[in-house]
């Protein structure tokens, strides 16, 4: 059930995959997320909760005590003793999350014209650039987990463990939607992550050498 299982690399696949085995993929929801809302679009999906919740939206005197359940339903406290509680959620969330990061393919061919690759002729570089893309995840976890162990300042470790954990913070924040975009502006800082925290001469033990 987990996103990182499903045969997709990338916003188009997953979505379509989404889309032809929805149903069969909420009926393995455990029955503390048992819900037909799960894993669809936000809209109209906090309409569904509403309604669901007895809140008419049109109703200038909705029932506050509708909304205080509606609130609470989706509330960040609910949502993370929920993560910490049930099973394995958490650590499942945690494996699919790197999952994807790593075989993602972040070259995001989706946001490109539908013509791109005939008005743009074949170039080498473009080709070896296509090849890194597909695999920038991982590169990116393997390059971060090499600088936190090069690394000795405390700060820049912990600087070093933020990035590292982005994909989570993007999947908390944004879910799985158009994961790959979200997290390519992030790569970029990578040549300044590499250049901040290779350590200097006296660091090293090499000072005066």
């Amino acid at each position: 059930m987990n996103v990182g299982d499903w045969p997709a690399n990338d916003f188009n696949q997953r979505r379509a995959y989404f889309k032809t085995n929805k149903l069969k993929l909420q009926s393995k929801l455990p029955p503390y997320l048992s819900s037909s809302l799960m894993g669809t679009q936000y809209w109209p999906t906090g309409m569904k909760i509403s309604n669901k919740l007895g809140v008419d939206l049109n109703r200038k005197n909705a029932s506050d005590a509708a909304w205080l359940r509606l609130m609470r339903f989706g509330s960040y406290r609910n949502y993370m003793l929920m993560l910490l509680t049930k099973d394995k959620l958490a650590l499942n969330l945690l494996v699919s999350v790197f999952k994807i990061e790593s075989t993602s393919n972040f070259e995001i061919r989706y946001l490109r014209h539908k013509n791109a690759d005939k008005v743009f002729a074949y170039s080498f570089p473009d080709s070896v650039g296509s090849v890194i893309l597909k695999r920038f995840g991982l590169i990116f976890l393997i390059v971060v987990g090499y600088l936190f162990f090069l690394q000795k300042k405390l700060t820049t470790k912990l600087f070093l463990v933020y990035f590292f954990f982005l994909p989570l913070l993007v999947v908390m924040s944004d879910g799985y939607y158009e994961f790959e975009k979200h997290m390519v502006s992030f790569f970029m800082l990578l040549p300044f992550l590499f250049f901040f925290s290779m350590p200097n001469e006296s660091e090293s033990g090499n000072l005066g050498r």
